[in-house]
């Protein structure tokens, strides 16, 4: 039984950490981002366009778990920053699709591609060959845990 009760306060205590370490890197990564950019909300949406192709509103508002109002508002103003556009939808009229412009694919492009090369550099600083196998063993640990 204490055996038991050891072994939960230790996931417990992994799920702390886990939560502090993916607060912390999410925070460092926006650190990186230029003056101006998108907020890491409307990213987040850029970057489901960019991976998934043009949606509806509603798609987008149930993928990023927001309401729908908060989804328009959000659209709106990447809109007038020329990062997507709207068209009609080809079978129904009351509805509209949301697609990456030009400018939004560069820009989320560039964005990502800032912060990889900011993350290469700093595994690369930071680990040793041992230490780096050892993360990119825990990363696919992690991605397993993402998509449970």
């Amino acid at each position: 039984m204490a055996e038991n009760d050891a072994a939960s306060r230790e996931v417990a205590r992994a799920a702390e950490d886990l939560r502090r370490v993916i607060r912390l890197l999410k925070r460092r990564m926006h650190e990186y981002q230029p003056p101006g950019a998108p907020t890491a909300a409307q990213e987040d949406v850029l970057g489901l366009l960019l991976d998934g192709g043009e949606t509806t509103p509603g798609d987008l508002a149930a993928a990023e778990r927001m309401r729908p109002q908060s989804m328009g508002e959000m659209l709106s103003d990447l809109e007038r920053l020329g990062l997507v556009a709207r068209s009609p939808h080809p079978s129904d009229r009351r509805r509209v699709l949301i697609s990456l412009t030009g400018a939004g694919r560069v820009g989320i492009t560039a964005g990502r591609n800032s912060r990889q090369d900011r993350l290469v550099a700093a595994i690369s600083e930071l680990f040793d060959g041992d230490e780096r196998a050892r993360l990119i063993d825990g990363i696919q640990l992690l991605l397993r845990l993402a998509e449970a």
